[in-house]
């Protein structure tokens, strides 16, 4: 739960370097809370599904932004840019290749875009 809160707290950061550990809890998270959001919307709105989606994405809003900036902080972790962040909006297998781009070995010590994250 402490990697999500420090994921909210750099609500727009999206300067320095996040762990392996801070990026995949943050989605944990994440997916636990949509799935709950979902669970009550599908039993709150039950006879109209398609305003069950609608609903469900008006709840994601608010975690579009830190989404979006643990991503490209994870990549800034691992060395590379946080342009390939549009990788997402070309397709699904840009997707999947960023997906993978997420998993990989932090740089050992600092780099361009700040210290480690782990040793700090």
């Amino acid at each position: 739960m402490r990697w999500f809160i420090k994921a909210l707290k750099k609500y727009a950061c999206f300067s320095g370097r996040a762990s392996r550990p801070e990026y995949c809890y943050f989605l944990l998270f994440l997916f636990l809370i949509q799935i709950g959001l979902g669970i009550l919307l599908g039993i709150a709105v039950a006879p109209q599904p398609a305003d069950a989606w609608g609903l469900g994405f008006l709840c994601f809003l608010p975690f579009l932004i830190p989404y979006c900036a643990v991503i490209m902080r994870r990549l800034h972790d691992a060395g590379n840019s946080g342009c390939w962040l549009l990788a997402a909006f070309l397709g699904p297998l840009s997707l999947f290749f960023l997906l993978g781009l997420m998993f990989l070995e932090s740089d050992g010590g600092d780099n361009a875009y700040g210290p480690n994250p782990n040793n700090v």
